[in-house]
């Protein structure tokens, strides 16, 4: 009987060991479906950005050459249905960082078409000593959580403010404020969605991000707002790269 307890005893433990990898996997699959979700929203908008880029060098092109043709009536023609056609999208300077400003512009894009106003201040250089899908995955994450509580809030009342800042080569502060209405879900010190078709997962890949970087992140609320920051810390190596550049 004891051999048999014994055997039995190890048999459960296997069993909930291996429960608990599949649980552990299951979970690290589904941050990667979140960036990766993240990474191709974000190059889409890159691509778009890029086509706008080029499809305008080719208009500068044929100006020039109209105008060096002094064939000035093509040219009003040609301004005038160029004009009427021209997409109305103003692409705002936010920070130098060009992945994290497409990203910015797109968010601001959202926030706006939900009346909702969005301060943004950011401090970073071009080139930084992290990955830019991951500071955009961070911040994508955030500004999603953000723009989807600030829904639920009278118009009168939403807003969101972020701030990111290096404060020095090895440390990147991102701080996000927005506001929400009703209750959270919490357990164990972990916030979980209360939309229907949401998960919790976003902020689940923010902290593993903040991991790989040695960092840290805290979320907190009081009674109209919720708090989102984030702490990376990169390494020596790359710090010192930083600096070269």
């Amino acid at each position: 009987m004891f051999i048999l307890l014994l055997l039995l005893n190890l048999l459960f433990y296997w069993v909930v060991k291996i429960l608990l990898q599949k649980a552990e996997a299951d979970e690290l699959l589904r941050l990667l479906e979140v960036q990766d979700k993240q990474y191709e929203s974000l190059s889409r908008y890159l691509e778009q950005e890029a086509k706008a880029r080029h499809d305008f060098r080719q208009t500068i092109y044929t100006l020039a050459m109209l105008s060096d043709e002094k064939d000035y009536q093509t040219l009003d023609e040609y301004l005038r249905l160029y004009k009427e056609n021209l997409p109305q999208r103003n692409i705002v300077s936010f920070c130098p960082h060009h992945a994290l400003n497409a990203l910015l512009n797109h968010y601001a894009k959202e926030a706006a078409s939900h009346s909702i106003p969005l301060d943004i201040k950011i401090q970073l250089p071009k080139d930084l000593p992290i990955g830019s899908t991951d500071l955009c995955s961070i911040i994508g994450n955030i500004l999603e959580n953000a723009v989807r509580a600030c829904c639920d809030v009278p118009e009168d009342k939403r807003c969101i403010r972020l701030i990111a800042s290096l404060e020095n080569p090895q440390e990147i502060y991102i701080t996000i404020v927005n506001s929400y209405v009703g209750h959270l879900r919490k357990i164990d010190n972990r916030y979980f969605s209360t939309h229907k078709d949401g998960s919790g997962i976003g902020l689940l890949s923010i902290e593993a991000t903040a991991a790989r970087y040695n960092g840290a992140d805290t979320f907190s609320h009081d009674e109209s707002m919720f708090y989102s920051d984030v702490i990376l810390k990169t390494t020596v190596a790359s710090a010192k790269e930083y600096l070269i550049h």
